[in-house]
């Protein structure tokens, strides 16, 4: 007996959902569920990723650097709405855009492009969506059963999407399991928050120093072009190396507490170790691999350790700004037989700053005094000298005194000098107040006398940041008066504060 239309198993299927319904409905569940999970996750220590519904709302904006990701979303959600007719042309689009999401190694951020580190479980789940999708589509031509023969035609998208899902799951097993098994430890601990990593995992552990030791008396920098931390010697002095040389000169701290400062003289002996910083390019477009070498004053090598371009980053960890517990740092301390100087803190200035308040009492005529730039009245080779310290490979914020530079004896890079005193100056301007920060210091030994911040209260249109000058200071019966000449105003004015005041910590800090 023939069999009826009504019977047909494509009729029914197509009054009903039939199994390929079930399938796009986990579809559809997997795609709403990736956008509440991370997607992509940067390099950094926070471990926060990107959330699908955020990549939803803005990853359209990736097609103008002609990444088509984003438009396997649309294509997958119309071969969901019509698949009542099939959509299978449409299910294989979506799952192709969607490998495009496999090539992007950055996304765009407020701050600029941030490299991806690793995969979270958004992606896992969106691509399974896109597997699902082909399953369904694929399915449903088989069940409405067109009588043109398309239905054996398109059975190899339903196969297409089953081998999909099964490279999908054992491919991100494969290299969950993998990259855990090579990672170093703080590799294992950055991987908790990704299912994989993008790139190849980071499997050497930081370096550690040998048995044998350095004196660190006098440690010297070399290299050409170091970066962080070896940029300075100044930065290095802070591990706790007694004497730090560089260009031919020896750093060292004199002082203590509030008013530690850092001498410079020329260097006098041989030194007891040898600190190098090189780069090596591996390949163009790369950030350079670094190499820090640590030996004696005979040669022999205590250290050699090397790390890698990873990203932003480097393999192993690396910081521009360690602390005692990071690398490099800890490496070369260990070299160094260094204790453990914990994370000293540069002394606080402020915490030894008076604030008062002054006035502007009077107007003098410049009388066509010339302008001068850095120091006024101090005496030859005393003073900052921009030109000296370009000229002798110094800091421009050293002070000389004779043959011998500082670092640290102000907030600013302004002197006056009278008698034996040398005031140290900066000026500038907060929410419309003017100041004035002034430390007197004596010469030649630059012991620190006292440090005030004078908030000038009628402030006059005169005084202008970074345009002014202190001509001359003088003290009398615990007041200042102060003499400034302004660029660009052919006057002098005077000003007049008190000379102490209880210290106090500035509630807003005028660090020019």
């Amino acid at each position: 007996m023939p069999q009826s239309s009504a019977d047909d198993p494509g009729a029914r299927a197509a009054r009903g959902l039939g199994r390929s319904g079930v399938v796009a409905i986990a579809a559809l569940i997997a795609w709403a569920a990736s956008l509440f999970f991370d997607t992509y996750v940067p390099y950094g220590d926070s471990g926060k990723g990107i959330k699908g519904v955020y990549l939803l709302a803005f990853g359209w904006l990736a097609l103008l650097g002609a990444s088509v990701a984003w438009l396997a979303n649309v294509f997958l959600l119309l071969a969901l709405a019509l698949r009542k007719h099939g959509g299978a042309g449409y299910a294989l689009a979506a799952a192709l855009f969607a490998l495009d999401a496999l090539r992007l190694n950055a996304f765009p951020d407020y701050g600029g492009d941030r490299p991806i580190y690793g995969y979270g479980p958004g992606v896992l789940l969106w691509l399974a969506a896109m597997g699902l999708g082909l399953v369904a589509t694929g399915m449903r031509v088989r069940e409405i059963g067109p009588s043109d023969g398309s239905a054996a035609r398109h059975a190899w998208v339903r196969v297409l999407g089953v081998v999909w899902l099964a490279v999908l799951l054992a491919g991100s097993a494969v290299f969950a399991v993998k990259d855990r098994m090579e990672a170093s430890a703080a590799e294992k601990a950055r991987l908790r928050s990704v299912l994989f990593k993008r790139n190849a995992v980071c499997s050497r552990e930081p370096p550690s120093a040998g048995a044998a030791k350095v004196s660190p008396a006098i440690v010297e920098l070399k290299g050409e072009s170091r970066g962080y931390p070896f940029q300075r010697a100044s930065d290095v002095l802070r591990w706790g190396i007694p004497t730090v040389r560089e260009n031919g000169y020896d750093y060292a701290y004199i002082g203590s507490g509030l008013d530690r400062l850092v001498k410079i003289e020329v260097a006098r002996g041989a030194p007891t170790a040898v600190l190098e910083y090189s780069t090596e390019t591996a390949r163009k477009a790369s950030p350079p691999a670094i190499r820090v070498r640590l030996s004696s004053a005979s040669g022999s090598e205590i250290l050699n350790s090397l790390w890698t371009p990873d990203g932003p980053g480097y393999c192993p960890d690396y910081r521009q700004l360690p602390r005692a517990d990071q690398q490099p740092r800890k490496v070369v301390a260990e070299a160094l037989g260094l204790d453990d100087p914990g994370d000293p803190r540069e002394p606080d200035f402020w915490a030894s700053v008076a604030r008062v308040t002054g006035e502007v009492t009077g107007r003098e005529p410049a009388a066509g005094a010339a302008w001068i730039n850095n120091n006024a009245g101090c005496p030859e080779k005393h003073g900052f000298s921009y030109e000296r310290a370009r000229v002798e490979r110094l800091p421009f914020h050293a002070f000389f005194v004779g043959e011998h530079a500082y670092l640290g004896v102000g907030p600013g890079n302004f002197a006056v000098c009278a008698d034996h005193a040398v005031y140290v100056y900066s000026s500038g301007r907060s929410s419309g107040d003017y100041f004035l920060t002034i430390s007197r210091r004596d010469l030649p030994d630059l012991r620190r006398h006292w440090s005030v911040n004078v908030k000038v209260s009628n402030a006059d249109p005169a005084l202008q940041e970074n345009q002014t000058r202190i001509v001359a200071i003088a003290e009398e019966n615990g007041r200042l008066k102060i003499r400034t000449r302004h660029y660009g105003h052919d006057q002098v004015l005077v000003l007049e504060s008190p000379l102490r005041a209880e210290p106090q910590e500035p509630k807003d800090r005028i660090r020019r």
